[in-house]
């Protein structure tokens, strides 16, 4: 869907509300999805998701209701069934006006229309090339191939309206062989950039190379992690710690922690839309532009994300963070970026005396969530470095850590980064680290 309609469709729901305020949001998503398993295609589906919500404020009080239809007798439906909802209300002292119309900056451009108009064949010609590089070495592939976009507009009728379309493609990859398995993943905005051919060699190798696993004991060991490894970190910290409604209610790492060192000084976390390396909504959910924030900057706790809510109760501005009101989570950051160092994963390894290379984790869980204590198991490729040298594999492992804490061990970082898939369509770029001391409570049966 372009501007011009979104803009016409918008247009007509405001059109029909009688309430004081009205606010509609309107989103378009078509989602392409080949999905394979035991070396051939076992699904191949296509969707469009439309939704339209409208938000009213009648006084205090506010009702929302949504709709898939948008013939002319379900938009008034949906503006009625709203109306209706915000007259059953109790008046809501903290309630906040619509905004007026915003300045949005211009972000780098998130949508590939060869993404969009990527074919099933073609979908199915790159996973054929993994299939067989499979075949070859007698292992076994299952994974992903996904492509598809969506088109965001929000209006109100105070004039406000702001437009954005994304797509984003991913290629992942798992492979067997035997008692051992490899994964990889590319993650692009635009679908002629996956490497597909490194897709497939990564996860081959990984699983080859991961046969006949030694067990080794719990305890404390260096790691070197990869990308999608510390990727699952820097979520939890997104979800539990950098929104402004944990800080607000004292439930974040950051809370009374602003200004104070919590990371090593080489650790630097920025949320950044406009960032040419993860483009992302320039708005948020209420209508605000969204904008960048430093989180740490050289190990220093500097800021988080908010909401107008959350920025109310700390006395400061939104962030243009919001996700769709009302909802219980308050604003998380959606396109963080972690800095690259100067050391390669190779220098990595090789000045590590024993330690392990962890792949990426799964079934990470929380346990502390103001301490940020996880625990979750490695999956895929998990390895022994003894001396400088991969000294070969070992059975997967459960940690049990203190994230905060161990990112103040962080003592290599790598200068490459990495697209990594995150929730509700935000991404993260992350390079890969060597973390000091990392606790494995235990070996995983998984």
């Amino acid at each position: 869907m372009d501007q011009s309609t979104a803009k016409g469709l918008t247009d007509q729901v405001l059109s029909l509300s009688s309430a004081d305020e009205t606010e509609v949001l309107f989103s378009n998503a078509e989602e392409n999805l080949t999905r394979f398993s035991n070396n051939a295609i076992s699904q191949n589906v296509s969707r469009n998701i439309r939704d339209l919500s409208v938000k009213v404020l009648l006084g205090k009080k506010v009702g929302r209701a949504s709709t898939d239809r948008f013939d002319a007798a379900s938009l008034q439906r949906v503006v009625g069934t709203a109306l209706l909802a915000a007259r059953q209300q109790h008046d809501n002292p903290h309630l906040l006006p619509l905004p007026e119309p915003q300045h949005f900056m211009p972000s780098p451009t998130a949508f590939n229309s060869r993404t969009i108009d990527f074919s099933p064949e073609e979908r199915a010609a790159a996973i054929r090339h993994l299939v067989e590089e499979a075949q070859k070495h007698q292992t076994v592939a299952a994974g992903i191939f996904s492509t598809g976009g969506e088109a965001v507009a929000l209006a109100n009728s105070k004039g406000l309206f702001t437009f954005h379309r994304s797509t984003t493609a991913i290629f992942s990859g798992t492979v067997e062989s035997g008692d051992g398995s490899g994964w990889a993943e590319d993650v692009q905005r635009n679908v002629d950039m996956i490497d597909v051919r490194q897709v497939a060699n990564t996860a081959i190798k990984k699983a080859l190379d991961s046969r006949n696993p030694r067990q080794i004991d719990a305890g404390a060991y260096t790691v070197v992690l990869e990308p999608a490894a510390v990727s699952d970190f820097l979520m939890f910290m997104a979800f539990e710690g950098f929104g402004g409604l944990n800080y607000v209610e004292g439930r974040s790492f950051l809370s009374g922690n602003l200004g104070k060192r919590i990371m090593g000084d080489n650790v630097t976390i920025v949320d950044d839309a406009y960032s040419a390396l993860n483009p992302g909504l320039p708005f948020d959910f209420e209508g605000i532009p969204r904008q960048k924030v430093v989180l740490v900057e050289k190990g220093i706790a500097r800021g988080c994300v908010h909401d107008r809510i959350s920025a109310a109760g700390s006395g400061v501005q939104s962030t243009g963070h919001s996700l769709p009101q009302p909802n219980s989570t308050g604003a998380i950051p959606l396109n963080m970026v972690m800095s690259p160092g100067t050391d390669a994963m190779e220098d990595m390894i090789k000045s590590t005396r024993r330690g392990v290379l962890v792949t990426h984790f799964h079934y990470s869980n929380v346990l502390d969530p103001i301490k940020l204590s996880l625990t979750g198991m490695t999956r895929d490729g998990t390895f022994l470095i003894e001396n400088g040298k991969i000294a070969g594999p070992v059975k997967n492992m459960r940690f049990t850590e203190n994230i905060i804490e161990a990112f103040n061990r962080i003592e290599m970082v790598s200068p490459d980064q990495q697209t990594v898939n995150a929730f509700f369509s935000g991404s993260f770029i992350v390079p890969a680290l060597k973390i000091a001391n990392f606790n494995f409570s235990s070996v995983s049966e998984f």
